[in-house]
């Protein structure tokens, strides 16, 4: 973006309760953090919101059965150069995308998998949704960057990959990440589920 190297976090929480000092230290060390939460009632997005500092940009939570779901956030520095000051794109129930000068931020939060045709069949849908947005981006001349919970480990062949992978366009590129997985269940098993894709020729 220009000359000013913009430093983005994406997080992944279980409501915002006893988060506090992860928060602030991300929120120090970054100028964009992405927050995705199936849970993110009212009372967790006005902790969300405490800060002066930040702009704060949230999806609203649904409620699906009485329990709302598809929870995201995006809270950037106002410190930024003005050339970067962000600006609502747009959202659905399962991505949250932002405007910054000629770059849209999207974080994304896809379905679970619960290994049923149901389950997938909403994996697809949320890609389709996914694949409309990223086209309409390139078409305004927009650069673009998705990152968040994608729900798949894009780096073994699955159903999941094939249907993620098929809302990208032609080009584009994955980022290299610290670990080989992103998500730690309380079994002690992992997953890679949580990924950074973007625009092919964006300066990294």
């Amino acid at each position: 973006m220009n000359e000013y190297k913009v430093s983005v976090c994406s997080f992944n929480i279980n409501g915002t309760k006893d988060k506090v000092l992860s928060l602030d230290e991300k929120l120090a060390n970054h100028d964009v953090v992405l927050l995705q939460e199936h849970l993110l009632p009212s009372c967790s997005v006005n902790f969300l919101r405490r800060s002066s500092q930040h702009a704060v940009f949230t999806t609203n939570a649904r409620r699906t059965r009485g329990r709302p779901s598809g929870g995201l956030a995006c809270i950037i520095k106002r410190s930024l150069p003005s050339y970067l000051s962000p600006s609502f794109y747009q959202f659905s129930e399962h991505y949250l995308a932002i405007r910054l000068a000629d770059v849209i931020l999207i974080n994304a939060y896809l379905p679970h998998d619960r290994r049923s045709v149901s389950s997938f069949s909403s994996y697809a849908n949320a890609c389709n949704k996914l694949k409309t947005l990223i086209s309409g981006i390139e078409r305004l001349g927009y650069k673009w960057v998705l990152i968040g919970d994608l729900n798949c480990d894009i780096t073994v062949s699955s159903t999941r990959k094939e249907a993620l992978f098929q809302c990208l366009p032609s080009a584009f590129k994955v980022l290299a990440k610290d670990l080989s997985f992103t998500y730690i269940h309380c079994s002690g098993s992992v997953s890679n589920l949580d990924h950074c894709i973007c625009y092919h020729s964006l300066k990294t």
